[in-house]
């Protein structure tokens, strides 16, 4: 096979995997919104503003995420953009959960933007869990290493939410939603 030819196929393999990517966090953002919606708890988990602070853990593109927390806040009609449960929303973006103690607040979720190891997984599953919100990640396999929910495409996109997770942080989801939602339940 010629060297231009290897190439190229490289080269279209790259670019479908970004795009893939794309679109999973862009369906993962509205079903992200969603699930919020859907924590019988959420208005428990608001600061001293009444407003829900919301995690944006990105490792690539800051621009790409300011993007993404933009179209995040520009979701809903009317009054219901930029808001939850009719509380404001802010988004912070961060690139490392420790940022989360050093801006001194208490996030009602984290969304993770960009594909990130298993450890860091791990640890965005374990701080969910440990502070019983919702951690949501649009890439394959991370519901299945601990993270809150993600979303499962058959024949469109779906709400794929962890059981065991749900069970460890305490997250109490209303019924109609994990009607459609698909369930991941881990074997001992």
């Amino acid at each position: 096979m010629p060297y231009w030819l290897c190439l190229l196929l490289l080269l279209s393999f790259s670019f479908n995997v970004t795009a893939e990517d794309d679109f999973r966090v862009l369906n993962g953002l509205k079903m992200f919104k969603s699930i919020l919606q859907a924590d019988q708890d959420i208005r428990d988990k608001n600061n001293p503003d009444n407003a829900l602070d919301i995690v944006f853990l990105y490792s690539r593109d800051v621009k790409q995420a300011e993007k993404l927390a933009r179209s995040f806040l520009r979701m809903g009609r009317g009054d219901k953009k930029g808001r939850i449960r009719d509380m404001p929303v802010l988004v912070h973006l961060m690139t490392d959960l420790s940022q989360i103690s050093e801006q001194n607040i208490s996030p009602a979720g984290v969304f993770v933007l960009d594909r990130l190891n298993t450890q860091q997984i791990k640890e965005v599953a374990s701080y969910g869990q440990n502070s019983n919100i919702v951690t949501y990640s649009p890439f394959p396999g991370d519901v299945e290493k601990g993270i809150f929910s993600g979303l499962t495409i058959d024949t469109s996109p779906k709400p794929f939410i962890n059981a065991a997770a749900m069970d460890k942080s305490g997250i109490r989801i209303k019924s109609f939603f994990l009607r459609v939602a698909t369930l991941y339940e881990p074997t001992r």
